[in-house]
């Protein structure tokens, strides 16, 4: 319990860095010369993403607005923006994770075909014909579920998810394609999501993998948590 309490502390802590404020001249300023360090790639070399202002200012929000600091940080991102490409991921590219259903992006109606613990058993020798999810667009006659601030909310269920199942590759891109299925999400004027988390089922072998989410996170989408809830019934 305790290595659990102490590892989402640390999640938590990562996403609480500051909102991306432009709204001084010295912001603007260390935007500016961080640019000029690291000039913003084009969406298609980020495989989707726009390397716009708010994004520069998310990485120099952590760094207390100095460029020279942020350069390495950014330059590394957007490195693994340009091999991963999150954008351009689909359920398709990560097939064992997305059809384990232990991620669920809300939606207003049923969503996608949700598995239930039961279920999930009944189908452990018959992975093959389970639907992939979550769906790249939302099902038809749904909206995507959000919070009354407008967050994107996903539901994680961590007795479904068996990371050692899939290859370290599969597991980067099933977190980078969650991830920037949530910024799809958001609407206008909203640069955060929330995540649900049901612990129920979690075991100490998950640290590893938990970890190599949390650097991916730190890493590459810092200031991206609204809010990060933890249920454990």
């Amino acid at each position: 319990m305790f290595y659990k309490v102490a590892v989402f502390a640390n999640l938590l802590l990562l996403f609480r860095v500051n909102a991306t404020a432009l709204r001084d001249g010295h912001h603007i300023s260390a935007i500016e010369e961080l640019k000029q360090l690291v000039p913003p790639p084009s969406k298609s070399e980020l495989g989707g993403e726009e390397a716009d202002n708010e994004a520069y200012a998310r990485f120099l929000s952590i760094n207390k607005w100095d460029a020279i600091k942020t350069e390495p940080n950014i330059r590394e991102s957007f490195k693994w923006r340009r091999r991963v490409k999150p954008g351009t991921i689909r359920p398709r590219d990560c097939p064992k994770l997305c059809r384990q259903h232990a991620w669920i992006a809300l939606t207003t109606g049923p969503g996608s075909r949700i598995l239930y613990e039961n279920d999930n058993n009944k189908n452990k020798n018959n992975q093959q014909q389970l639907p992939l999810d979550p769906p790249y667009n939302c099902p038809p006659l749904q909206s995507w579920r959000t919070t009354k601030h407008g967050l994107p909310i996903t539901y994680f269920r961590c007795w479904m998810w068996r990371p050692n199942e899939a290859s370290n590759e599969e597991s980067e891109k099933h977190l980078a394609y969650h991830i920037h299925h949530l910024i799809r999400r958001m609407p206008r004027n909203v640069s955060r999501i929330c995540v649900v988390f049901d612990m129920k089922g979690f075991e100490g072998w998950m640290l590893p993998y938990i970890h190599r989410c949390i650097n991916i996170l730190r890493m590459h989408y810092p200031g991206r948590a609204g809010a990060m809830c933890f249920i454990n019934w």
